[in-house]
């Protein structure tokens, strides 16, 4: 994760608690870009701009998507390995209790 990811997660929390959801944040700095900037003085420029940015983070959810549920398809074969190793110590000191109390 680069680390200037989130740098302004709390600015962003707080457009979408306030503002109105998702839509407030775009709303918002598009409203920053036309005020502030040239940003659209070229139409074509920005929308591909736009179009850049939104399919590199859909790609990077998606990595992120995949590596989530890889982990937590090992996290889940591991529980279950130590579950099985748990269950066959269990029955094995209940072997040996009975071999005793048979003696």
């Amino acid at each position: 994760m680069d680390p200037k990811d989130g740098r302004y997660d709390g600015v962003f929390h707080q457009i979408v608690q306030t503002g109105g959801g998702y839509e407030a944040i775009f709303d918002e700095l598009f409203s920053w870009f036309r005020r502030k900037t040239d940003f659209f003085s070229d139409q074509k420029k920005a929308e591909v701009v736009i179009a850049q940015a939104g399919e590199k983070h859909a790609k990077l959810w998606k990595e992120d998507e995949e590596s989530r549920k890889s982990t937590e398809v090992e996290k889940n074969k591991r529980e279950a390995e130590r579950k099985k190793v748990v269950e066959v110590a269990e029955e094995k000191k209940k072997a040996a209790a009975m071999e005793k109390a048979e003696k």
